[in-house]
């Protein structure tokens, strides 16, 4: 490869040494979407077994800790897991197996990190919430394994193996069935051992990771990682960050004004309403993607993909909310369990909520592939405390489905600025003249 004077490659020139039919061809793409799917599978079986398992203050435990386990892969994937993909996946296998066992480091001292302040924090919340501060306590240990099975994700991406990420993914899936049937039965009704449960499935995947690859993460490699490629993701990094502590202290609003139960409530809203997270989460990476690909070899294509993608988010949420409010309750319990009649009242903002979120998800996704990551920071930094504030406001007025509104609103309110910030950008053609994508050696 040919390289300019600042021994970065033109985009044009990437997108055709590392076409996306072969990067994301067909078979790839559908093992990336079978992965997602069964990824997002074990957080819709861990979901439903807390809601069926124990009651409205152990769901509403449990929402905060999938709350902080939502905020921590929104901290490793930019840290380490994107700067991998983009960085490394047109590199030779040596240079990909080098940073990947960079990159795995810094998952694991990240999930040390996690883990060591998550105790502190779950010890000093027992005191004043046992339950809650158990299950804070036992996420935390679990913590190194969460990141570092994610990580493995990224490095069969990287590598161009999606079918062992799904393969890896299964193994979690499969173990977390017995897993968690022993925590009932050894502990009925507590979200900390269900919690356990799933950290434990999960763990097993990061065993299961290392002797898939044959990589042994580094730890000191892992901090030089951090240090050589946090401008690469610093602002989606900002972003995820912002976007996640908005709503989960939106969720900590809801304990404190209703009760921890209240949150029970709407996580049990919520996990009836979360069925398509898969499929924006695929939509995110297609325009990510295929996105970059359109926009250096046919333009034109580029807004019907992005038009395509909001169309989807806005119908689908919707349309399983609507589902769910007039499905019958005597089947809605069958299926989520005994809390959703007190639930149901929830679900319509609940699917507002997630249609925001997937919209924002697709421009987010969109403005990156033009590398203006920068545009989506700023606008999710002004619109974070706002988000906060309607949480709070609609928490103290109307509880946790004025909370949800609350969020839902301010969702919406971001998609509507990110729009003609991304058609200004657009129509100026701006996304040619950007800093083209870094050569992998500029990453290490």
């Amino acid at each position: 490869m040919i390289l300019d004077e600042g021994g970065v490659a033109p985009v044009t020139q990437i997108s055709a040494e590392l076409p996306i039919t072969a990067a994301f061809g067909r078979n790839r793409g559908a093992w990336t979407v079978a992965d997602q799917v069964v990824s997002s599978a074990q957080s819709l079986l861990i979901s439903l077994w807390v809601t069926h398992a124990v009651g409205l203050t152990g769901v509403g435990a449990f929402a905060i800790v999938f709350a902080t386990y939502q905020i921590l892969l929104a901290v490793n994937r930019p840290l380490n897991g994107d700067p991998l993909a983009v960085g490394f996946s047109n590199a030779g296998r040596a240079a990909q197996r080098d940073a990947s066992t960079a990159s795995t480091g810094g998952a694991v001292l990240l999930g040390l990190l996690v883990g060591g302040l998550g105790v502190v924090v779950g010890a000093a919340i027992g005191a004043a919430s046992g339950p809650l501060g158990h299950a804070v306590i036992i996420f935390a240990l679990g913590a190194l394994a969460i990141v570092v099975q994610d990580a493995w994700r990224y490095v069969f991406f990287t590598e161009g193996r999606p079918a062992k990420a799904l393969v890896n993914d299964a193994v979690v899936l499969v173990a977390m069935v017995p897993a968690c049937m022993v925590a009932t039965h050894m502990a009925p009704r507590s979200a900390a051992s269900l919690i356990g449960a799933w950290c434990a499935a999960t763990g097993a995947g990061a065993v299961f990771g290392h002797w898939q690859t044959g990589i042994t993460p580094s730890v000191s490699r892992g901090w030089r990682w951090w240090k050589a490629t946090l401008h690469f993701g610093a602002h989606v990094l900002g972003e995820n960050l912002i976007a996640n502590f908005a709503y989960t202290l939106g969720l900590v609003a809801v304990s404190v004004v209703s009760g921890v139960a209240a949150l029970g409530r709407l996580r049990t809203a919520q996990v009836a309403t979360n069925a398509a997270n898969p499929l924006f989460l695929g939509i995110g990476t297609i325009v990510l993607a295929d996105g970059t690909r359109l926009l250096a070899t046919n333009p034109r294509r580029f807004p019907r993909l992005m038009i395509a993608g909001c169309t989807v988010a806005f119908v689908i949420p919707n349309l399983i909310a609507l589902t769910w409010w007039f499905l019958p309750n005597r089947l809605g319990i069958v299926i989520v369990g005994a809390t959703w009649p007190v639930s149901r009242p929830l679900v319509l903002g609940a699917g507002a909520y997630v249609a925001g979120a997937a919209m924002s998800i697709v421009l987010s996704a969109g403005l990156r592939a033009m590398r203006y990551p920068s545009k989506a920071f700023k606008t999710r930094a002004f619109v974070g405390p706002i988000t906060v504030t309607l949480a709070v406001m609609g928490a103290i007025l109307w509880g946790p489905g004025g909370a949800i509104g609350g969020i839902a609103v301010a969702e919406w309110f971001y998609s509507v600025l990110m729009v003609p910030q991304f058609m200004a950008i657009w129509r100026d053609r701006r996304w040619e003249t950007q800093r083209p994508v870094h050569e992998a050696s500029d990453l290490l």
